[in-house]
C-alpha cells in the first residue's frame, strides 16, 4: 500500500474518506515505523510529528498470534513459509474531507483513526495489531495492520473480498462522519 500514499487528494470524492486493505507487503512495517530507506516523497524533516498509536506486529509476534487463534479453535496444520500473516490497510483523505480532519485536535483525529480501523477489523472478525499516523508525506494518513486470521480461525483471504471491501467504505465513511462532521 505504499505506493498508494502519494497524491491523497485525488479521491474521487473531495469531502470523503477511503480506506483500502491489501495483503501486507514486505516492506510495510519498515514503511509504516519509518526504518530502514524511504521513499522520496517522505520529508525526512517532518518525520518526527508521525504517531505510533499501536506498534505493529512483527512477523514473529504475527505467527504467535496465528499459532494461538489456531490452538484456540482447534484448526489443525501448518503455517506455510509465505502465508500472509497480517493485511495492510491505508485510510485517506479527500482535500476537502482533509481540511475538517486536520481541524481535530491531535487527540480527536487519533481517537477517529483508532474507531475505523477497530471497526474494520471487527468487520473481518480479527483484531487490530497496529496503527500508525503519518504527517511526513503529501497528506495525513494513517496505516493500519490486522491480524491475517479470524477469530473464528478463518483466513482473511477467505474473507477479504470485493463485497466486504465495499463494505469498509461504508463503515469507514460512518465511522468517521461521526467523528468529523462534513466527512
Amino acid at each position: 500500500l505504499d505506493n498508494h500514499c502519494r497524491n491523497f487528494e485525488v479521491t474521487a470524492n473531495a469531502s470523503a474518506v477511503s480506506v483500502r486493505v491489501a495483503p501486507s507487503s514486505g516492506g510495510q512495517t519498515a514503511h509504516d515505523l519509518r526504518t530502514g530507506p524511504q521513499p522520496e516523497y517522505v520529508d525526512a524533516d517532518r518525520t518526527h510529528l508521525n504517531r505510533i498509536l499501536i506498534e505493529p506486529l512483527t512477523n514473529e509476534a504475527l505467527r504467535a498470534e496465528w499459532e494461538a487463534v489456531k490452538q484456540a479453535t482447534g484448526k489443525t496444520g501448518k503455517l506455510r513459509s509465505n502465508q500472509n500473516l497480517s493485511y495492510a490497510g491505508i485510510i485517506t483523505f479527500g482535500i476537502e474531507a482533509q481540511q475538517i480532519f486536520e481541524r481535530l485536535t491531535t487527540d480527536q483525529q487519533d481517537a477517529a483513526l483508532r474507531d475505523v480501523s477497530d471497526k474494520v477489523a471487527e468487520k473481518f472478525g480479527t483484531k487490530l495489531t497496529g496503527l500508525v499516523v503519518h504527517l511526513d508525506e503529501t497528506a495525513l494518513h494513517a496505516h493500519f495492520q490486522i491480524r491475517g486470521i479470524g477469530d473464528d480461525g478463518t483466513a482473511l483471504s477467505q474473507i477479504v473480498k470485493r463485497a466486504a471491501l465495499r463494505d469498509v467504505q461504508t463503515i469507514a465513511a460512518e465511522v468517521m462522519g461521526r467523528h468529523a462532521v462534513g466527512i
